[in-house]
């Protein structure tokens, strides 16, 4: 089969017929004539996972696809066709447990789709209504995408981090994410909590208008996947740790004589702060 390369548009040069990277430049072609309207990153990358690509090609590939024909900004994409491709979602799902899988160690574990308390209320014989060790999806526990758990001598798994995964981030996500968090602080007050947005490549600022009680934020739509894999792994050690910090200061074990905030920006691979 031929392999070579066609110019595009703006200066873009088409990957080969029947190569990898052509591959997908040819499943967002078929998605843009199929639909009538051009593919969005997350429906390209659910094909491509679906095709057993490699995801991380797959998404510099629709970056240099997207460029070369002139479509710039985000993709607008029906409601129907995102929840189609939730898929996606479970690509940065996929990194992030992968890289707390290869870090972390006990007593520190992962868990996918984890229920965690957001109240603990008594009933009028003042008896728990909820076993707070044993946390159940729709009893006063919500479902969260990924935590990381440190396992206490007793057997005990307490919260450390949650990592919440959106392919795009809407003013209502941030509104919603944003009180999930605070909910669960009021049970777990050392817990951090925070956004991946795979299909973004920067933050967006209605993040940092609306935001009250996330921690943390990352965009991840331009890494490479030893970028995401060093991102995850910076991420979750720094925030292990500062609900360790949390958790010796808020329960007496540790006293401090002063508290501040830092406003930490990362950008093309330099801090800001």
């Amino acid at each position: 089969m031929s392999k070579i390369k066609q110019k595009v548009g703006n200066g873009h040069v088409r990957p080969g017929i029947g190569t990898k990277t052509g591959n997908i430049w040819s499943i967002a072609d078929a998605l843009t004539a199929k639909n009538g309207r051009p593919a969005s990153r997350a429906e390209v990358l659910a094909e491509a996972k679906r095709q057993g690509s490699n995801l991380q090609m797959a998404a510099t590939q629709y970056s240099r696809w997207k460029l070369s024909a002139g479509f710039t900004g985000r993709v607008s994409v029906p409601e129907v066709a995102l929840k189609a491709a939730k898929g996606s979602e479970d690509i940065f799902v996929d990194e992030a447990e992968s890289a707390a899988q290869k870090i972390l160690s006990e007593p520190l574990l992962v868990r996918r789709g984890a229920a965690l308390l957001y109240q603990v209320t008594v009933n009028n014989r003042l008896e728990l209504t909820v076993d707070p060790k044993k946390p159940t999806r729709g009893q006063s526990a919500f479902q969260t995408d990924l935590c990381i758990f440190e396992r206490l001598a007793d057997g005990t798994e307490i919260p450390r981090v949650v990592l919440e995964f959106k392919s795009s981030l809407t003013t209502h996500d941030v509104l919603t994410y944003s009180a999930k968090a605070r909910k669960h602080k009021q049970v777990y007050p050392y817990l951090r909590y925070g956004l991946i947005i795979g299909s973004e490549n920067n933050i967006p600022g209605r993040f940092f208008t609306h935001n009250e009680a996330l921690d943390f934020c990352a965009a991840a739509g331009t890494f490479k996947q030893a970028r995401i894999f060093e991102l995850f792994s910076s991420l979750l050690r720094s925030e292990i740790a500062a609900s360790r910090k949390l958790e010796k200061v808020i329960f007496g074990r540790e006293s401090v004589h002063v508290f501040r905030e830092d406003v930490l920006f990362e950008s093309g691979g330099s801090q800001v702060i």
